[in-house]
């Protein structure tokens, strides 16, 4: 796409918004990383359209990216692996706007910060990161709105984790579970048997085969 792809590519969020299909990829390292958006129209299987964000909110490779909707305008996330830091995107009420960038500091102890995963429980927003550097797993925790000033905390994890780069979470039996890929080839589950809050129970599930 003429280039506008970033060496590096990270996140890609697939979306689809009053009936065009969007495409949104996270990437680059220093100053040239960014964010670009590619607009498929009404069907992914259209040439799509490239635009180069650029880099918006003090972005210094950006990792992992999640894109949602609060009270009709579009938001997006990402954590900065160089920078240990959060950016927040603002899109307003479309996707096809030009967004704003704001980079919101350190939270949680961030160090190296790659896979981000929210979670909404009892009306209560939380994004649970995954930080390669340290080996520790950071929540944030946001209250009702995504669009809050979080606060964070660590919840643990260096035992287990060596360099984890992703970081999934679902619930079965009114029970929550996490995934963390560690190390590329091993995956360590996270319970949190006593609720979402509470530090979970690391288990190393071993080396997944090829």
């Amino acid at each position: 796409f003429g280039s506008s792809i970033p060496l590096n590519a990270q996140g890609i969020q697939v979306i689809k918004d009053e009936g065009i299909w969007y495409v949104f990829i996270a990437g680059g390292q220093g100053i040239n990383s960014r964010i670009v958006r590619l607009n498929f129209g009404n069907s992914l299987d259209n040439e799509p359209t490239t635009l180069n964000l650029g880099n918006i909110g003090n972005l210094d490779s950006p990792m992992d990216l999640f894109m949602f909707k609060e009270d009709n305008n579009w938001y997006g996330y990402t954590v900065n692996f160089n920078s240990s830091t959060l950016t927040r995107l603002d899109f307003g009420n479309s996707l096809n706007n030009r967004p704003f960038g704001l980079n919101l500091g350190d939270f949680g102890s961030l160090s190296g910060p790659a896979g981000i995963i929210p979670w909404r429980e009892d009306n209560n927003w939380h994004m649970f990161i995954a930080n390669f550097n340290s080996g520790q797993i950071s929540r944030l925790d946001y209250g009702s709105s995504l669009f809050n000033i979080p606060s964070g905390e660590n919840i643990g994890g260096d035992a287990y984790l060596d360099q984890p780069f992703d970081i999934v979470l679902s619930k079965d039996c009114n029970i929550i579970f996490g995934y963390i890929l560690n190390s590329y080839n091993d995956v360590v589950r996270l319970d949190f048997n006593d609720g979402i809050l509470e530090e979970p129970v690391f288990t190393t599930l071993g080396a997944m085969d090829n």
